[in-house]
């Protein structure tokens, strides 16, 4: 799998200055590691997994779920969303979506999409980012793209998980 793809430094800065009361801890945190993000520089998704790795090393999960909310309402998709509030729509394109956030030079296949009925989907994905990170990215989704409340996304080693050495994580997500 190739994890030189590279995103904008200023979106990475976006999503690290939107937390409410943490702006300052986070640029503290990257001035004591020496970890320098300029916003005119491109930076390689290896680089920002570390990076979400170490800030969960001294903040815990929750700071890495809130950083996947908040990355999720600064995320392109390639359709108009006012006009297609399904989650089935969106998450089928989620490789296409890559691609309008990711600079990458090759096909890029880390998510995976299953139908299962009208209000669920199984989703995998073989991004190198955290669960909690995901799932928060995946919570973000739902809460800045739908009008849906009432949805669960759950994950279970049991079925899937890179921490314990598959290839993937996997989710299963269903709403009312």
């Amino acid at each position: 799998m190739i994890f030189d793809d590279t995103i904008s430094g200023e979106f990475i800065l976006k999503v690290l200055n939107s937390f409410d009361g943490l702006t300052e801890w986070v640029s503290e945190f990257l001035k004591n590691y020496n970890i320098e993000v300029q916003a005119d520089k491109n930076y390689t998704l290896h680089f920002c997994a570390q990076l979400i790795n170490q800030l969960r090393e001294k903040s815990g999960p929750l700071t890495i779920y809130k950083i996947g909310v908040e990355t999720a309402k600064l995320y392109k998709f390639p359709l108009n969303l006012e006009l297609n509030k399904n989650p089935h729509n969106i998450f089928s394109l989620f490789n296409q979506a890559y691609e309008l956030n990711f600079k990458t030079h090759h096909d890029v296949q880390f998510y995976f999409y299953e139908y299962v009925n009208d209000k669920a989907l199984i989703f995998k994905s073989q991004t190198p980012f955290s669960c909690e990170f995901e799932k928060g990215f995946f919570y973000g989704i739902f809460d800045f793209y739908f009008n849906i409340t009432d949805y669960q996304i759950e994950h279970s080693p049991l079925w899937a998980c890179r921490n314990l050495g598959c290839n993937y994580c996997n989710y299963i997500i269903s709403w009312k």
